[in-house]
């Protein structure tokens, strides 16, 4: 069932600014251990065995996992989020010289973000709504809803740069992963905390505030990565807030363009 699009923008900033859309819950027991991967149907029931690892450590995953990511171009992010299981957003992301480029999707609404410009519609991809682009002195209407969606949605697919905070984790363990589709993994388990990180302007940078740091204080986090170092599945957050995702389509071509001017609202 697709839900007003400002009942969506306040569920998600009730989980306290998240970081990079992240709800955390201000109340999370700083002991409490990293939400586990969760089974899906694309897991096999194969013996759980792990590859030989890439070299990572608490210092540099963030580094070497968004090395990997790059060096395959482009990639498929599924997105679950606890507060609304039964709608997943999908997201295709392509590196540039500048960055990154993508293209979100989900019942609700889409963002394309090409060359640093941020568009909006409501529904799918596929719906016939005509695009909004960002403005950043938009106010109003405007700014709490649109804006604030492709700001959230942007942070969604920047996801993978959380793992920037590993430095400053209080937990950090690594063992046997489960297998992702046909793909062997490693676990990686932290408990990043968000001052201190927050603190570092070089990790989340304006993603992350130190309002909003000393509000939530911990992060749990979970990856799954592959014997190349690549990101597989990523779960972080608690409860309501809580999002699980998955990485795949590696390296596929990918084409995204930003709407054509006859799709824009004037």
């Amino acid at each position: 069932m697709m839900r007003p699009v400002k009942k969506i923008i306040m569920a998600l900033a009730g989980s306290g600014g998240l970081v990079l859309a992240v709800g955390c819950g201000g109340g999370a027991d700083p002991a409490a251990p990293a939400p586990t991967p969760t089974a899906s149907k694309a897991t096999s029931s194969k013996p759980t065995v792990s590859p030989t690892p890439v070299e990572l450590a608490r210092a540099n995953i963030g580094q070497q996992v968004q090395a990997a990511l790059k060096k395959r171009g482009t990639y498929r992010m599924t997105i679950t989020w606890q507060y609304e299981q039964d709608e997943n957003l999908t997201a295709t992301v392509k590196f540039t010289g500048a960055g990154e480029d993508f293209s979100l999707s989900g019942a609700d609404g889409s963002v394309i973000g090409v060359g640093g410009q941020y568009f909006y519609k409501d529904g799918p991809l596929s719906s016939k709504a005509k695009w909004t682009k960002y403005d950043p002195k938009a106010k109003g209407h405007q700014a709490v809803t649109t804006n604030g969606l492709i700001v959230l949605y942007r942070k969604l697919v920047q996801s993978p740069r959380l793992l920037d905070g590993a430095p400053y984790s209080s937990q950090f363990a690594v063992s046997p992963g489960p297998y992702v589709g046909e793909v062997l993994t490693t676990r990686y388990v932290m408990l990043i905390d968000l001052r201190k990180a927050a603190a570092d302007n070089k990790v989340y940078g304006p993603f992350l505030s130190a309002k909003e740091a000393e509000a939530q204080k911990t992060l749990p986090l979970s990856a799954l990565l592959d014997s190349n170092g690549l990101l597989r599945e990523l779960n972080y957050g608690t409860g309501e807030n809580a999002f699980s995702i998955r990485f795949d389509n590696f390296g596929t071509k990918a084409v995204i363009t930003p709407p054509a001017k006859q799709q824009l609202t004037k």
